[in-house]
């Protein structure tokens, strides 16, 4: 999956946008905007951290790759007794 420069765009456009609504609403005092565009900014870069801290993760668990399998042990597709050895 491309991210294209268009997406990255309507995020943009969508956060802005929440920023100018929740400026424009009289309902909340500047409390309340100031955490509320304080916690649409934290979002994306707490979920941002978190993929790369799994990504980090899941990398170091696969161990180097072993003679060009991958980092699969190799399996010739077959078990011996007939089935396919999956």
């Amino acid at each position: 999956m491309d991210i294209e420069g268009w997406h990255i765009m309507a995020i943009i456009l969508n956060i802005f946008g929440s920023m100018y609504i929740i400026f424009l609403c009289d309902g909340l005092n500047r409390f309340q905007k100031i955490s509320q565009i304080i916690i649409i900014w934290l979002i994306p870069f707490i979920g941002a951290i978190g993929i790369l801290l799994l990504n980090i993760i899941l990398n170091n668990e696969s161990g180097p790759p072993s003679s060009g399998t991958g980092g699969r042990p190799y399996n010739s597709g077959t078990s011996g007794d007939g089935t396919a050895g999956f």
